[in-house]
């Protein structure tokens, strides 16, 4: 409500609702404190956005690895197919690319482990496909080469 009340005070504001600076000092101010709000959104969407495709990923990997088990007849141990885009498989270098984030605060560092995670889960996503591919290697097309 401050916030409110100096962006009022700093300007003339009719019935309608629309307000004009009374200065280009007044002018100066509001628009600095809109860039700042602004910019404050834009770090908490980041971060948030982050956070939630972490969350999205790592459901990804349990529900489809879940679903998809190697039983070894050796030792008799139960493997999922995707170990290695897990935490244990040390999937997303074992989360340093969102705990980096964490740490140091900066919003380029949750737009850099945005990166990692898209990147990781276009993997996932490529190996599940090649997972459900049941066509030989020998009956696919060759890549077209230059």
């Amino acid at each position: 409500m401050d916030r409110i009340q100096h962006l009022s005070a700093a300007s003339h504001c009719r019935p309608d609702g629309t307000c004009a600076a009374k200065s280009i000092s007044d002018y100066v101010k509001v628009s600095s404190q809109i860039d700042h709000d602004i910019a404050s959104l834009q770090f908490a969407l980041t971060a948030g956005y982050a956070n939630s495709l972490l969350n999205q990923y790592n459901q990804e990997v349990d529900t489809w690895g879940n679903t998809h088990q190697y039983h070894d007849p050796y030792d008799g141990g139960v493997y999922n197919l995707d170990y290695e885009y897990g935490v244990n498989g040390a999937g997303l270098d074992g989360g340093r690319p969102y705990s980096m984030p964490q740490s140091t605060g900066a919003q380029s560092d949750y737009q850099a482990a945005i990166d990692i995670i898209n990147n990781n889960f276009l993997h996932l996503k490529a190996m599940e496909a090649d997972y459900n591919d049941k066509q030989p290697m020998t009956r696919h097309t060759p890549p077209i080469s230059s």
